[in-house]
C-alpha cells in the first residue's frame, strides 16, 4: 500500500515537518539528562516519519525502516530508565534506617545492595555484640534496640537505632579495645568484612558512601558529651577511611 502513495503535503508542510524534526534533534542533543535524551529523540523520529511517507512522490521505505527500528531502540531504553529510575520498594524499617543513617551519602537502591550482603540477627539481653580483644572484624548496624559500650567494667556510651557497632575494628583490622553488650532485645545487620569485599569488587561506589556513612557515625560518638574513654584514639578510628 505504501508503494501507491503520492505525495499529499505541499512543499510548504513538508518544509514544516523537516524544520521541527530538526529542531527537536538540536533540543535532544543539548539535553544533558539521558532520559530527556532520548525522549527529544523519539519525537523527532515521529515528526519526520510523516515526510518519508507522504512528503515525496513515493514513500521512503529505507528511511521509515531505519527509523522504526531507530524508534524501538530508544522506547525500550525510555522504559528501561523510567524503570531503574523509579524509588525502590522499601519496608517501613528499611526506609528509617535509610532516612536516619544512609539518606546523606547514597541512594535507596545503593543502601538495599548494602543490606542484602548482611545477615539479620535477633539477640537477646546479655548477649555480645563485640567482644574486647577478639579477632572479629564484623561491621554491625543496630536496626531496632540497644547496646552499651562497656569498658573497666563500666557503662561509657548506649547505642541505639541506627548506631554501627565495630566500626574501628572494621577500619583498622585491629582488635575492637570495649565491649558491645545488648541492653535489650536488640536485631541487627552484621556484615563480614570478606562478604563487603566482594561487593566492592564489583560495585566500587558502595565502598565510599559506606565508609561515609561510618565516619559521619564515629564523629558523632566522638562528640558526644556521655563518651569519656581516653584509649578511643580518633586517629585509630579513621586512618584507613
Amino acid at each position: 500500500m505504501l508503494a501507491e502513495t503520492t505525495r499529499v503535503f505541499t512543499p510548504e508542510q513538508t518544509l514544516f515537518f523537516l524544520t521541527l524534526a530538526n529542531l527537536l534533534y538540536v533540543v535532544c542533543y543539548g539535553v544533558r539528562d539521558v532520559l530527556w535524551l532520548r525522549i527529544f529523540g523519539v519525537t523527532a523520529m515521529l515528526t519526520i516519519m510523516p515526510y518519508y511517507i507522504w512528503g515525496t512522490e513515493q514513500p521512503q521505505i529505507s528511511c521509515i525502516c531505519w527509523n522504526i527500528l531507530f524508534l524501538a531502540i530508544n522506547l525500550f531504553w525510555i522504559v528501561v530508565i523510567i524503570r531503574q529510575r523509579q524509588p525502590p520498594k522499601m519496608t517501613t524499617q528499611e526506609a528509617r534506617i535509610y532516612n536516619q543513617v544512609f539518606q546523606r551519602s547514597c541512594t535507596a537502591k545503593e543502601m538495599l545492595k548494602l543490606l542484602s550482603v548482611a545477615k539479620q540477627e535477633t539477640l537477646q539481653r546479655g548477649v555480645t555484640l563485640v567482644a574486647k580483644g577478639s579477632e572479629s572484624s564484623d561491621l554491625i548496624l543496630i536496626e531496632e534496640g540497644y547496646a552499651e559500650v562497656v569498658t573497666s567494667g563500666r557503662n561509657i556510651i548506649r547505642l541505639g537505632n541506627g548506631d554501627f557497632v565495630g566500626e574501628m575494628s572494621y577500619l583498622t583490622g585491629l582488635p575492637p579495645i570495649t565491649d558491645v553488650v545488648a541492653d535489650s532485645s536488640v536485631k541487627i545487620y552484621r556484615w563480614s568484612k570478606s562478604d563487603l569485599q566482594k561487593l566492592y569488587e564489583t560495585r566500587i561506589e558502595l565502598r565510599a558512601a559506606l565508609n561515609e556513612v561510618i565516619a559521619r557515625d564515629l564523629t558523632r560518638k566522638l562528640t558526644s558529651e556521655h563518651l569519656d574513654v581516653p584509649e578511643l584514639s580518633i586517629t585509630m578510628m579513621v586512618k584507613d577511611l
